[in-house]
């Protein structure tokens, strides 16, 4: 009982290296040349991309779950990859510029792809396959064929592949017990095969298949999908079990594929007693015809008719009423609702499958070609988002003398030069390094500021007093070499400079100033404020967003939750206006924070009056998915521009599409390392766990430990005042 999926190869060689361009790659190795150094300016992902089958060993389950050794095969990715070289003096002449490239070298890298069932969910394996040929390179830069191998395995990892529109025209879910890929004989096509229930032709199936003898069901379509006669009668011997006859003796109901290659005709036939003229009993056969019909692009009609013949003319009308054969389908199999009565013994259904993977992309459906076997579906292959690599551009701050840390960090006076990182393209930018060229008075210290995903966004050097050994050598500047894969610069900052009297003495009264706002006498708003969408609800979150407006200049409003933790601090600035946001737990008689504001002095007189104005949101928990204990943090990120939850384990993570809320998609598995870059925009693992995440589109997370899982949430009801809630829609339908 199988379930095939078919594209091209050339559709999956694309889908490949589109997914590999999203992946950075850094090599930050070095090697000395002359007077010079050579170093990675960036991998380039070309159009090169073949497929072949390559042996291997699989496992299959047989029939009496029996598992069976076949000499199958993977698929093999051979991809052109171009290294691009640069030196250190390229990089010095072209300033914030790309510089000129010193050599480019094409090499081949090589992946294998192959599918198995893991916990019942098909999975796809990516297997980086060493070693690389680096050719002469290895000779200019020793040891560069085995720093390319460690960057590329890390492009190895597991993913799921989404059958859940498989489940929609199934109407059930059946978890595969075997699941592979193989090409055919001539290389041209790639078949996904999925099979759910086992048959004394399983074996053959599969030797067949990796054989490369599976047929060709594409059509000149784009892809094709056949599901085996056999899956799709389970389903129709259900509905006819719901509505069989509910007087007279009727045998098993037995299922063949219906004569017009498009669905599945169950019959029952039995005897009902006393029904004719003179008491006779009738002969009568009750038949349930289930065909599938596109209406238009990703949507089928399911169209169900019941139907009685007998053998005693002019019985046939009442036969309906007699056997009963007008059930609500909803009430008596509500695992398949969603049905809608048309006639008197039809009903229809309309289904979107909405088919898509990373790993095959989105496929539509557009025809149903009538079949013998089974349902047998093709399309077109949604174009694949144009995807442009990944470049830099830097913004280069020179040293000045300023005002750096918090209260809680303290408060100094540094002399501070900034590089800030732009990515250009749709591929996620990534900083594998970054260090000051030439420091030997280690005069410059560095640190690199990211974002709340993890992106680096910029490199910062804070120079305090120069020390001796600065000022007693001649003046060297301080140039900051980066290395991302959109690019290597060389970025120069200058020489910093010692700040004058005049400048410290201004500083130093700014910083004072500073520092006593740190321990100001904390005023607490006489109004409270109360939650008013919904009663306090403890299974529940609350999203506040508080914007205070006639604020003084460098006034700081602070938001506390019931248990007195600090959420959210925001300084006014010269508009006098602080927005405060926050997810937290109801607490208690719908009092779930307390705002307050620190000021240094009593308002001025004529001072503008306070505003408050705050907007509501309840969140409700609309999905679970597991979460091992070992959770180390729960991090947003995008992946192709899209919002993803990212689970970050001890050695393995998850990305979660968060498309559909109530269903979040596991769209990877990476492992966890110093750079879990590969589908999330760079994002980097903390040993902190917050107990509530802010996510894209409104959304939130939260991890039970006790229970082992991420809930996510979802807006459901808002407010803006006392008496102003709006009901949201509910996004799990």
């Amino acid at each position: 009982m199988i379930v095939d999926l078919q594209v091209t190869a050339d559709h999956l060689a694309a889908n490949v290296r589109n997914q590999l361009r999203t992946r950075p790659v850094c090599l930050t190795q070095e090697q000395k040349l002359g007077q010079d150094t050579v170093l990675l300016d960036h991998v380039e992902i070309t159009d090169r991309t073949t497929l072949r089958a390559t042996p291997r060993t699989v496992t299959v389950v047989g029939q009496g779950n029996v598992p069976v050794d076949l000499a199958g095969s993977a698929v093999e990715v051979t991809q052109e990859v171009v290294l691009h070289l640069v030196t250190v003096n390229g990089l010095l002449a072209a300033g914030t510029s790309p510089a000129a490239q010193m050599t480019s070298l094409p090499v081949d890298v090589r992946f294998t792809l192959a599918l198995t069932v893991v916990g019942g969910t098909p999975r796809l394996q990516v297997t980086y396959v060493p070693p690389i040929d680096v050719g002469g390179l290895a000779q200019l830069i020793p040891g560069v064929g085995q720093q390319v191998d460690a960057a590329l395995t890390t492009l190895s990892g597991t993913m799921p592949l989404d059958v859940r529109g498989l489940d929609r025209l199934l109407l059930r879910s059946l978890p595969p017990v075997n699941a592979g890929l193989a090409l055919d004989a001539g290389e041209r096509l790639v078949t996904v095969r999925l099979e759910a229930l086992t048959s004394p032709r399983t074996v053959t199936l599969w030797q067949e298949l990796y054989a490369g003898a599976a047929p060709d069901r594409l059509d000149g379509h784009g892809w094709a999908a056949f599901i085996d006669e056999t899956l799709l009668a389970l389903t129709t011997l259900e509905l006819a079990n719901a509505a069989k006859p509910t007087v007279g003796t009727f045998g098993a109901p037995v299922a063949s594929w219906s004569p017009s290659g498009r669905g599945i005709r169950v019959s029952r036939s039995g005897t009902v007693k006393d029904v004719g003229p003179f008491d006779e009993d009738a002969d009568v056969t009750v038949t349930m015809t289930l065909e599938f019909s596109v209406v238009s692009p990703d949507v089928l009609r399911l169209r169900l008719d019941l139907d009685v013949a007998t053998d005693l003319g002019g019985l046939s009308g009442l036969m309906g009423d007699i056997l009963g054969l007008e059930p609500d389908l909803d009430a008596v199999l509500p695992t398949v609702n969603g049905w809608t009565k048309v006639a008197a013994t039809t009903y229809e259904r309309t289904i979107y499958p909405g088919l898509s993977s990373p790993l095959l992309g989105h496929l539509v459906v557009d025809d149903l070609v009538p079949d013998r076997h089974g349902l047998h579906l093709t399309g077109h292959v949604a174009p694949l988002r144009p995807l442009t690599p990944a470049g830099l551009t830097v913004e280069p701050a020179r040293f000045t003398w300023q005002l750096t840390g918090s209260c809680s960090r303290g408060i100094g006076i540094r002399n501070v030069g900034t590089v800030t990182l732009t990515g250009t393209g749709s591929a996620p930018l990534h900083l594998c390094e970054a260090r000051v060229l030439f420091d030997p008075a280690k005069q410059f210290p560095l640190t690199v500021v990211r974002d709340e995903d993890g992106t680096a966004t910029a490199v910062r050097i804070e120079v305090g007093e120069l020390t001796e050994e600065y000022l007693s050598a001649p003046a060297y500047p301080c140039v900051v070499l980066i290395k991302t894969n959109g690019g290597a610069r060389a970025v120069p900052l200058g020489i910093p400079a010692q700040a004058s009297e005049e400048e410290l003495r201004a500083l130093t009264r700014a910083r004072w100033a500073a520092v006593g706002s740190c321990y100001q006498l904390v005023d607490m708003l006489t109004d409270p404020v109360f939650w008013i969408p919904d009663p306090p609800d403890r299974t529940s979150l609350h999203r506040w967003d508080v914007v205070m407006a006639g604020l003084s200049y460098g006034e700081e409003v602070v938001m506390i939750d019931s248990d007195g933790q600090r959420v959210a601090t925001g300084v006014a600035g010269a508009t006098g206006t602080v927005h405060l946001s926050a997810v937290v737990t109801p607490g208690p008689e719908g009092r779930d924070v307390v705002l307050s504001r620190s000021r240094a002095e009593a308002p001025a007189t004529g001072a503008q009056p306070l505003v408050v104005d705050v907007r509501q949101t309840l969140l409700e928990g609309v999905a679970s998915v597991p979460a091992d204990e070992g959770l180390l943090a729960l991090r947003p990120g995008r992946h192709l521009g899209a919002p993803v939850m990212i689970l970050v384990g001890p050695t393995e993570s998850t990305l979660l599409g968060l498309h559909d809320p109530a269903r979040p998609e596991p769209l990877a598995t990476l492992p966890t390392g110093p750079r879990l870059v590969a589908f999330a925009d760079g994002t980097h693992p903390t040993a902190a766990l917050r107990s509530y995440l802010d996510l894209p589109n409104g959304l939130a997370a939260s991890w039970n430990r006790r229970r082992g899982e991420v809930t996510l949430f979802a807006p459901t009801a808002t407010a803006t005042g006392p008496d102003r809630v709006t009901v949201l829609a509910d996004p799990r339908g």
